[in-house]
C-alpha cells in the first residue's frame, strides 16, 4: 500500500478555499505564472471556444496550446485505475497536470500541491509539464 504524499498549497491570491478555481490553481502553480494570468490566458481560449474558462474543452485546449499532449487514463497491470496517491509513486520526477473527476490537481516530484489531499480520487488523463 502506497501513502499520500501531499504539501498543501493554494495558489489563490485571496487564499480562498471553496473558490472553484482548481484549474488556475493547478495551471499557474504548473507553469510557474500567477493565478491572474492563467485566468486571463485560460479566459482568451474559454472566448475562442465559447466555454467556461474551467471547461474540460478550454483547459484541453489550452494545454495543446502550450506545446502538451494529453495521455490516457493510466491503468495497473490488472486493469484497475491508479489513484493519484499511487500516481505519485509511479511518476516521481518532472512537474504533472492531472485530471480526476471534476478536479484538476498538479502532482511535482512525487507530490500532490493543492488545497486538499486529493490522493484517494482516481487519475483520469495526465499531462506531463515538465521533467
Amino acid at each position: 500500500m502506497s501513502f499520500t504524499r501531499y504539501i498543501y498549497h493554494n495558489q489563490n491570491p485571496k487564499n480562498l478555499q471553496r473558490a472553484a478555481d482548481c484549474v488556475f490553481r493547478a495551471t499557474s502553480f504548473a507553469f510557474g505564472i500567477t493565478w491572474e494570468q492563467a485566468l486571463r490566458e485560460l479566459t482568451q481560449v474559454a472566448l475562442q471556444v465559447k466555454d467556461a474558462p474551467n471547461s474540460k474543452r478550454v483547459l484541453e485546449k489550452y494545454l495543446k496550446l502550450k506545446g502538451l499532449e494529453k495521455q490516457k487514463q493510466p491503468v495497473k497491470s490488472n486493469n484497475k485505475k491508479y489513484k493519484v496517491r499511487e500516481f505519485c509513486n509511479k511518476f516521481f520526477t518532472g512537474t504533472f497536470l492531472v485530471k480526476t473527476a471534476r478536479h484538476l490537481t498538479v502532482v511535482k516530484d512525487g507530490y500532490i500541491y493543492d488545497t486538499w489531499d486529493c490522493g484517494e480520487k482516481c487519475v483520469g488523463n495526465y499531462w506531463r509539464v515538465s521533467n
